[in-house]
């Protein structure tokens, strides 16, 4: 029988929360009213075939989790009859702190929102909207974004495509967390892969499994394949996961070059019966896990062969210059006569082979049994938990341990920190917790969002967490606590508190902290900040022990776009010219950003300042080709972006590079652009929306005067009056 407090709360849902009836959403509610609450949601169809399962993972939340459960089915229309159910839910109990979307949930296909992603930026024009949209969640977890509806695919009706709004917030801050157990399609039963995969949850949460075993693979050509940043990795997480050190746990590192069969190797460690953690850093694609693609070192001289004849075949599909193919012969010591004399690319003998050693598939996934509990997956698009087929998924409804997945609908910048705060899932938070104050438009959690590991520890975070989120005085002791990870989420949340010294204090825990992690969050909180104890802090990046730091410090650098910071990437790149080649392809990269006179004086100083070194002239060389490369692009762009006359094509393309590459010292060029009423609605929409990337520059407040003098003036279209207002909302709210 319900207890007269589970009555009366009942009650007051039906009392304020009579659209439900009307729009027929079916609201089962908890049974036990606790602190805290979470949501099922779920497609009548699904609801209907296991609802025994349902209702047992429901018990399990409000028992174990001690989360009031409510369920909410219904036959979906679309993303917005979801999203306003989820609303009205969380305005009725604000103790909501997420949902998990179940079965066949619409899915939210974002447009013009590319700001939102770390790396995500095709044509929305040029490729057909299924591809140049983001399959998104923020579109239910995040209540300040606004949307406009666009339609319904017509192939896949669970996808409905939205525009962001200019009057939307441009920045994610999701208000509650959100998982997706979407099944898969291709010969299997949806149902019975939904009642099953609860099932392994409730069983595993009864099991209360500590993390004591945890596993890092890092895939070809991530991260520049630098050891350095592997190693600095390496340090980082020990910091993280201190208690992995003790006697019986363990602590495995992997990359793609230990072996040339490296796939199988791997199978075995993702199927260790007591593996709780898989960290993944590797290429992706929907439903493949890169794992080195055949470019593993190998003293197979065979494998070798097809490597290269592979390589040049690349080469030459892609029209490379008879310069680009001499200097290939020359690093991989072959005859320059080779470069000519291939086979076409389709007919590489042994293509197959080495595909199947160097990739893992979703076949493969579902001929093993994967243990790892959680797997974070940093690469592109192995989260595309939308699509029939994906690798997300496929580990998840694995008759193995996993439970639960991180990844990405599309493509995801490598220079960013996925493991950020998941140190604390050994003090037992919630994924859910931790991925919701990190999200982005591409980041999703793929199963059980309350999913949890078991700890002793006397003092429960996940209630801390829900109960001080509002109140961020709370935080302000468990700064200088010695677990790496809580300090840095502490740090975090304190910054609402807004505190007059909260700069100065970010800028002395990057200074002197030994933490990787917690400088690296300083950091970034200094990034948001963007301040002058901001550049401060870029300006000391170069000389910070995690390498992370000095290579997001290098991009950082070139997004600002002071002069002065070209002398810090020349240094950085001469100071470690053959080690850190991740850190340095990120300064060499940055250097685009600035004039190349400047850079060119820069170089002459930095070497002016060596003349002891003994490759002095080979890096001279090396850094003026480069420079010499990007004064050649940056005025094949130019002169396109200033010809009225050239082709239209050929204009928005040269203005969508710089969304990358953000060239400071032509803000005149490219505001006067943006305001001129003579030029084509298309190319001043494309420039308005790429100077919204100019977020850190020194230029940014003359950008937005700018767009400020576009959205006012009425004679302009209404669309580039909103284009503007978006920009300006890029810019002003960081």
């Amino acid at each position: 029988m319900m207890s007269i407090k589970v009555l009366l709360f009942s009650f007051f849902l039906l009392s304020i929360g009579l659209h439900h009836v009307q729009a027929q959403t079916q609201l089962t509610e908890p049974t036990h009213r606790h602190d805290a609450a979470f949501a099922i949601v779920i497609d009548q169809n699904t609801y209907e075939q296991v609802n025994e399962a349902v209702y047992a993972y429901r018990d399990m939340l409000e028992s174990t989790e001690l989360l009031s459960t409510y369920i909410l089915a219904d036959q979906w229309e679309n993303p917005s009859h979801v999203r306003r159910e989820i609303q009205a839910l969380h305005e009725a109990d604000p103790t909501l702190e997420g949902v998990v979307f179940v079965g066949d949930i619409p899915v939210a296909m974002i447009r013009e929102a590319q700001h939102m992603t770390t790396a995500f930026k095709m044509h929305e024009e040029n490729f057909p909207r299924e591809q140049s949209s983001v399959a998104s969640d923020r579109f239910y977890d995040d209540f300040d974004l606004e949307f406009e509806y666009i339609g319904q695919d017509e192939e896949r009706p669970s996808w409905h495509y939205y525009r962001l709004t200019e009057n939307s917030s441009q920045h994610i801050s999701s208000d509650i967390y959100s998982g997706r157990i979407r099944p898969l399609e291709e010969g299997r039963d949806p149902y019975v892969q939904i009642e099953e995969y609860l099932y392994k949850v409730i069983e595993d949460r009864r099991g209360q499994n500590e993390l004591s075993h945890l596993l890092t693979f890092l895939g070809y050509a991530s991260n520049s394949e630098c050891m350095v940043a592997w190693a600095s990795e390496r340090i980082a997480l020990s910091q993280q996961f201190p208690r992995l050190n003790k006697p019986g746990n363990s602590f495995r590192f992997m990359t793609f070059g230990m072996d040339d069969h490296i796939k199988a190797h791997l199978i075995n460690e993702l199927q260790r019966e007591e593996l709780d953690v898989a960290l993944m850093t590797k290429h992706g694609s929907i439903d493949i896990q890169h794992l080195h693609g055949g470019y593993a070192p190998t003293h197979d001289m065979r494998q070798y062969a097809e490597r290269i004849r592979h390589s040049i075949n690349r080469m030459q599909d892609a029209g490379s210059s008879e310069e680009q193919m001499e200097n290939f012969a020359m690093r991989s010591g072959i005859p320059t006569e080779w470069m000519h004399h291939t086979s076409p690319s389709d007919d590489f003998p042994g293509r197959e082979e080495l595909d199947q050693r160097g990739n893992l598939y979703v076949k493969d996934i579902d001929n093993m049994t994967s243990n790892a509990r959680l797997m974070i997956l940093d690469a592109c698009y192995n989260g595309s938990f939308h699509h029939p087929e994906n690798i997300g998924s496929a580990y998840i409804f694995n008759p193995g341990n996993t439970i639960v997945t991180v990844g990405n609908t599309v493509n995801v910048l490598q220079d960013n920190f996925p493991y950020q705060f998941m140190g604390l899932l050994s003090d037992g938070v919630r994924i859910g917790h931790l991925r919701q104050p990190v999200n982005t438009l591409e980041s999703h959690i793929i199963g059980d969002p309350t999913f949890r590991f078991h700890t002793t520890a006397d003092k429960d975070l996940n209630n801390f967490i829900r109960e001080n989120r509002e109140n961020p005085e709370a935080w302000a002791g468990l700064i200088q606590s010695e677990n790496a990870d809580l300090a840095a989420y502490a740090l975090m949340m304190y910054k609402e508190a807004n505190d007059p010294h909260y700069s100065d204090l970010l800028l002395e825990i990057f200074r002197t902290s030994p933490y990787h992690t917690l400088r690296k969050e300083a950091f970034l909180q200094l990034h948001q900040l963007n301040d002058e104890n901001y550049r401060k802090a870029l300006t000391h990046s170069p000389r910070d022990p995690y390498e992370l730091v000095r290579r997001i410090g290098s991009r950082w650098m070139g997004d600002q776009g002071d002069p002065d910071y070209a002398d810090l990437l020349v240094n950085m790149i001469l100071n470690d010219l053959f080690q850190e080649r991740s850190a340095r392809f990120s300064a060499r990269s940055s250097l685009i950003m600035f004039e190349s006179d400047v850079v060119d004086a820069a170089i002459e100083n930095a070497l002016n300042e060596r003349p002891e070194m003994a490759n002095r002239e080979m890096a001279r060389r090396y850094l003026t080709e480069n420079n010499d490369m990007n004064r050649q692009r940056t005025t094949d762009w130019l002169n396109n972006i200033r010809d009225s006359e050239a082709d239209v094509e050929d204009r928005t393309m040269s203005i969508r590079f710089i969304r990358n590459s953000t060239l400071h010292y032509q803000v005149d060029t490219f505001t006067a652009l943006a305001k001129d009423q003579s030029e084509q609605d298309i190319i001043r929409l494309t420039m308005i929306e790429a100077l919204g990337w100019f977020t850190h520059s020194t230029e940014r407040e003359r950008i937005i005067d700018a767009c400020r003098e576009i959205a006012d003036d009425t004679n302009n279209p209404d669309g580039i009056r909103a284009e503007a207002e978006k920009t300006i909302n890029r810019l002003t709210r960081l």
